[in-house]
């Protein structure tokens, strides 16, 4: 067994009426939003990958991103127009005001580089060393699009585990010794991953983020009014969001070193990282992150798993769970888009991520970006039209059909739980156009910027 969205880009800007975002350079009024989300180890033998644990998913949701500075108005100067105050000493220099978030965001964000660590540019392609961190390491941050995420890596090791193992342009002949990659929930400093001592020159490490409020009513109805069939109400909702730890969640997750502040933490987390992916943005990060790697868009490409009124991984005690529709009202809208953000190190780095990826896609060019948007989405229709009825699922076990046999098919069926589900038919229904790329990358290694 393989152990394991494309969304209008939002453009954040500062404005006079909190509520107004802007949507392809018009300044609208925001509405309550109703996002619909997505929701190791790993060695391949005798065609199958060892893992441990998207995904095309649309969303009606409209998020703001906004740099809210109004707390941050420096303390008055004591020394006006030049001039000391007549209680000041000649010697004492004002305090340095602290930085605006729009500075710190800028000072901070980066274009993430084309992986070239090593002489052989896919040197993080290889089977899993004892002892050592290497491989392709996804942190995999809950209620972050972390299925897709997790079938990409997935898709990325098993494919270029016969193209650079096998030197193959075969992507289904089986494999002794895949791209060893690691994905599962938790710490990226803590337990089995350590990634603060991997070997940056042998491995990849990448997440992918999104907005903090929409995400907490994703993890809501996901975990409480889903899995635990709690009665969702407005007061359950926002006792479940003003939980401090919401706030660090995915500084906690993703930090490699302790630093006295989060400031520190976040500036460092941006370097440390080898890309960092905005579910909102989808369809330009895994573009960005097809062109860092070197690695044909075709092959990182994956069938959605978890869709509004659909179901779970069924990897709970209750076995498969219907999902129950995500709601909001004025009162969670004005909280979650409020006080949670304000002075929320989460949102401070979401929003840095947000900027790198605007900085990397310069960088790569923007219009080499769109236009390999463009092809994200044909092929993530063409994998649609020719899979998505052939897949095996784990959830929902269809009426009448034995679970024990469903689990089997479904095992054989997707690389773990349910990420990279009909992954053999989307080998054979992109594999063309997998081939044309490889070639494409091969024959002009030198054609992306660094």
């Amino acid at each position: 067994y393989l152990l394991a969205a494309v969304t209008p880009r939002l453009v954040g800007a500062q404005f006079k009426d909190p509520t107004a975002i802007m949507v392809d350079d018009k300044a609208v009024k925001w509405k309550s939003p109703d996002p619909t989300s997505i929701e190791g180890h790993h060695t391949r033998t005798n065609a199958s990958i060892q893992v441990e644990p998207p995904t095309i998913y649309p969303t009606k949701s409209v998020i703001p991103i906004l740099l809210d500075e109004r707390k941050e108005k420096p303390a008055e100067s004591s020394i006006k127009d030049g001039a000391p105050a007549s209680n000041a000493s000649s010697i004492t220099t004002e305090p340095t005001a602290p930085k605006s978030k729009t500075l710190l965001i800028n000072e901070w964000s980066r274009a993430f580089p084309v992986w070239n660590r090593s002489a052989t540019s896919y040197s993080w392609c290889r089977a899993q060393e004892e002892g050592k961190v290497s491989g392709m390491l996804f942190v995999k941050v809950n209620k972050c699009a972390s299925s897709t995420g997790m079938g990409v890596s997935l898709r990325i090791a098993d494919t270029l585990s016969q193209r650079v193992l096998l030197g193959s342009n075969n992507n289904t002949s089986p494999s002794a010794a895949p791209c060893f990659t690691r994905y599962n929930h938790g710490f990226a400093s803590t337990g089995d991953r350590n990634y603060q001592n991997r070997m940056r020159e042998r491995s990849v490490l990448w997440s992918i983020l999104r907005h903090p409020a929409p995400r907490i009513l994703s993890a809501y109805f996901f975990y409480k009014a889903s899995r635990k069939n709690q009665n969702a109400t407005e007061e359950a909702i926002l006792k479940f969001a003003q939980d401090p730890e919401f706030q660090t969640h995915y500084v906690n997750y993703l930090r490699l070193k302790n630093f006295k502040t989060r400031e520190e933490e976040i500036a460092h987390l941006i370097k440390d990282y080898d890309f960092i992916a905005v579910s909102e943005r989808m369809g330009e990060s895994i573009v960005v992150l097809s062109l860092l790697l070197k690695v044909p868009l075709a092959d990182m490409i994956v069938l959605s798993s978890k869709q509004a009124g659909g179901y779970d991984d069924g990897r709970s005690r209750k076995g498969c769970v219907k999902l129950k529709k995500k709601w909001s009202t004025p009162a969670i809208d004005k909280y979650l888009y409020g006080d949670f953000l304000a002075d929320n190190p989460d949102y401070l780095l979401y929003q840095t991520v947000n900027a790198s990826l605007d900085k990397t896609i310069e960088a790569l060019g923007a219009k080499r970006v769109a236009a390999g948007v463009e092809r994200y989405k044909a092929l993530s229709q063409k994998n649609d039209a020719a899979c998505r009825s052939h897949s095996i699922f784990p959830c929902p076990i269809p009426p009448g059909e034995d679970v024990n046999n469903h689990t089997l098919h479904s095992h054989q069926d997707c690389y773990f739980s349910d990420a990279g589900c009909g992954h053999k038919c989307t080998d054979e229904a992109l594999r063309v156009n997998a081939n044309e790329e490889w070639k494409a990358f091969q024959s002009s290694p030198g054609q992306l910027q660094s």
